[in-house]
């Protein structure tokens, strides 16, 4: 916590957004209910407890703080700020079932012409995930560090890890970007864009009915 980007986070939350825990595994709920519950909790004009208030201020010191050039950043960031992100998007329900690190572009699929693996959520059954993050794609000599992109591609990987967490595989949906994720991820992107000036949804992503144009601001 003394090196890198300065942010408020307790040594528990670091290792929790860093290393698996024997924490025991959830009640699994339908694929429809997941998705029901982080649209619900994402919604506007829902009372925050004290404990996600406090998470969102920090979050909008830091994000505006760095939109604004009064903070600097360094993408170890993006760990410390795990935990709140879950607090605020995602009830605290990721938090000792899915962490996260940064891999090189080798541990992932071979980038196409069109597309590139920023991330991946990758299941470990009993109900945990974990999230790998591309370091050479977010911050190669071609792309530069992006603050802004680097949250949005955490936020589509905690949107997929919330499903392998608290689905069983047999409800989870065939189409990993299908009707479900859709319904999460859209309503993730409405909060983070609206509160925080950072999105979920790149422009062009379609999800099965829901999508996000490309003519829109980000």
């Amino acid at each position: 916590m003394n090196h890198g980007t300065r942010y408020d986070c307790t040594p528990n939350e670091l290792r929790d957004a860093t290393t698996p825990s024997d924490q025991p595994r959830r009640t699994h709920v339908s694929a429809d209910r997941a998705s029901q519950v982080v649209f619900l909790h994402n919604q506007p004009g829902r009372n925050l407890s004290d404990r996600e208030y406090d998470a969102m201020l920090r979050l909008e010191d830091l994000i505006l703080g760095v939109f604004s050039g009064r903070k600097q950043w360094t993408p170890d960031i993006i760990i410390k700020v795990f935990c709140d992100l879950d607090r605020v998007f995602f009830l605290g329900n990721l938090r000792g079932h899915v962490y996260v690190k940064f891999k090189s572009g080798d541990a992932f699929p071979p980038a196409r012409r069109d597309h590139c693996h920023f991330g991946r959520t990758i299941p470990l059954g009993g109900g945990k995930a974990k999230i790998h993050l591309n370091a050479d794609a977010l911050f190669g000599p071609y792309e530069g560090p992006s603050f802004k992109e680097m949250f949005r591609i955490v936020l589509h990987e905690m949107c997929h890890a919330y499903e392998r967490t608290q689905v069983a595989s047999q409800n989870r949906e065939m189409n990993h970007h299908g009707l479900h994720f859709g319904t999460k991820i859209m309503a993730v992107h409405a909060r983070a864009r609206s509160d925080l000036q950072i999105g979920a949804v790149d422009r062009g992503h379609h999800f099965d009915g829901y999508t996000w144009d490309r003519r829109s601001r980000r």
